[in-house]
């Protein structure tokens, strides 16, 4: 790194030009954190472009904000577009889900529509969601079985196939609840009465090293007694939200070194190690 740095350097002051090393999801930060505000407006007119744009996304009414942002989910052309669509309409409520909804009825876009609903943790959606998802297919089925079960409607997902309703039983045990404006209480019984049926499928779906979600201080005691638990999906999924440093140690770390020393399964004793490792 202090040879890039140095290159970057010399070929300021010898080329009379910067290069920049940046990073992919801080980039915009990191370069007006080094340049002057008029090399940034000189060097990428597209930053300033950027932020007028979302300017006046800003100023506009609430709903005819969310609906121009429905119209660019999926979209790689113009200033705001793709992934970022998707974010800013968390905000929106109502307005949101109006306008996003209409998009379940179209093919190779309802899955962005089903996750913006699962986002906003609005309950009025699952009425839409459900009507959806007799006729979708594939992606756009899956990620609307998965809205349903993270707005706490696992019941509403029947007659798909099995890896379907998989992803739908794993989907509030996953990362995505971390996007959520609403988050539902962590709760390990729909797992555990679905495991019976869907044990392979489940297992992969919540393999070691899938994203699991993060869970808050007031969910460290329903996480200690899933290590309890007669299934390892749960037991290994537990102690490996557990290992955070920021939900405390008092009660966790004697818990993990028990799993690591005792539990029946390897992985789980590795996976408890590690998180032990890491809480340090």
């Amino acid at each position: 790194m202090d040879t890039l740095a140095r290159a970057c350097v010399s070929a300021r002051l010898d080329l009379g030009f910067p290069v920049l090393t940046l990073d992919d999801e801080l980039w915009e930060e990191l370069i007006r954190q080094v340049l002057p505000a008029s090399e940034v407006d000189e060097l990428f007119p597209e930053l300033a472009e950027h932020a007028s744009e979302l300017t006046r996304l800003q100023a506009l009414p609430r709903a005819e904000r969310a609906l121009e942002l429905a119209a660019r989910l999926g979209s790689w052309e113009g200033v705001v577009q793709g992934e970022e669509a998707e974010v800013l309409p968390r905000g929106l409520g109502r307005d949101a889900r109006e306008a996003v909804t209409p998009l379940l009825h179209r093919t190779g876009e309802a899955w962005r529509a089903a996750k913006i609903l699962a986002d906003l943790g609005d309950p009025e959606a699952v009425e839409a969601l459900s009507a959806a998802l007799p006729w979708l297919k594939t992606s756009d089925q899956r990620w609307t079985a998965m809205a349903l079960s993270r707005l706490g409607r696992l019941d509403l997902v029947v007659n798909v196939p099995d890896d379907v309703r998989a992803a739908a039983v794993a989907a509030p045990y996953l990362g995505f609840r971390d996007h959520a404006v609403v988050t539902l209480p962590l709760d390990y019984r729909q797992l555990e009465q679905a495991l019976p049926e869907l044990e392979r499928l489940l297992h992969e779906e919540l393999r070691p090293g899938a994203a699991y979600c993060t869970i808050t201080p007031d969910e460290v005691p329903i996480a200690l007694a899933a290590l309890g638990s007669e299934h390892v999906v749960v037991r290994r999924h537990a102690v490996c939200v557990l290992g955070e440093k920021r939900l405390g140690q008092e009660e966790i770390h004697p818990a993990l070194m028990r799993a690591a020393e005792e539990d029946t399964s390897p992985d789980v004793r590795r996976l408890a190690r590690l998180s032990l490792e890491y809480l340090g």
